[in-house]
């Protein structure tokens, strides 16, 4: 049995400024496991530990929906090609505040020459082999954000998201930059109605 002691950082934004919490815990693993998650971990270019976090996050989110979180990559890959930056999970599937009739929100992050039109819906939704829409996943197609025009499904993904597919680390920076603009009160995020979004500071 091999012991994996992994770290594990949470951030959240507080209306006062941002508030860390850390810890550290032993997971006991067969070195059959520990051996293929250290390969994937090294497939995927993330540290053993960053990779271990984002499987463990991604327990809860998708549990409940017919295709897994490596199942809508490849999905998203197949419609958008090589346009495709990053997924990430968002919303209250991924808070644990979600009802029972509760979809997925995922953000497919596209290449800025990708033009996001009604069609990239129909090809998403052509793609499950079905003429309706997907019920579980409600796919949110976006562009990397501007640094002065806050956005909101940008700024939910930021507090809450969970990252499970980039190229070249751009949208874990994109997001590590939302945070950084909301802590120092650049974005600030507001509600209406119950409903939240962001503005400048």
């Amino acid at each position: 049995m091999i012991f994996i002691d992994i770290a594990m950082g949470m951030s959240e934004i507080a209306p006062e400024g941002p508030v860390t919490k850390s810890g550290r815990f032993l997971l006991r693993a067969p070195p059959g496991l520990h051996r293929r998650l250290d390969a994937e971990a090294r497939e995927a270019g993330l540290s053993f530990n960053e990779y271990c976090v984002r499987r463990l996050a991604l327990g809860t989110a998708g549990r409940a929906f017919t295709e897994a979180p490596a199942d809508l990559t490849a999905r998203a890959e197949e419609v958008l090609g090589d346009a495709l930056v990053g997924v990430v999970l968002f919303g209250s599937r991924v808070r644990g505040d979600a009802r029972a009739d509760s979809d997925l929100d995922v953000l497919f992050v596209v290449e800025e020459g990708t033009a996001i039109t009604r069609g990239l819906r129909r090809r998403w939704d052509g793609s499950a082999g079905r003429d309706t829409p997907t019920p579980e996943v409600d796919p949110h197609f976006v562009h990397l954000p501007a640094e002065d025009s806050p956005s909101v499904r940008w700024g939910e993904a930021a507090l809450e998201g969970v990252v499970v597919f980039e190229r070249g680390g751009r949208v874990s920076e994109a997001l590590t930059a939302v945070r950084r603009a909301a802590a120092e009160g650049r974005w600030k995020r507001r509600t209406a109605h119950g409903q939240p979004y962001w503005v400048t500071g």
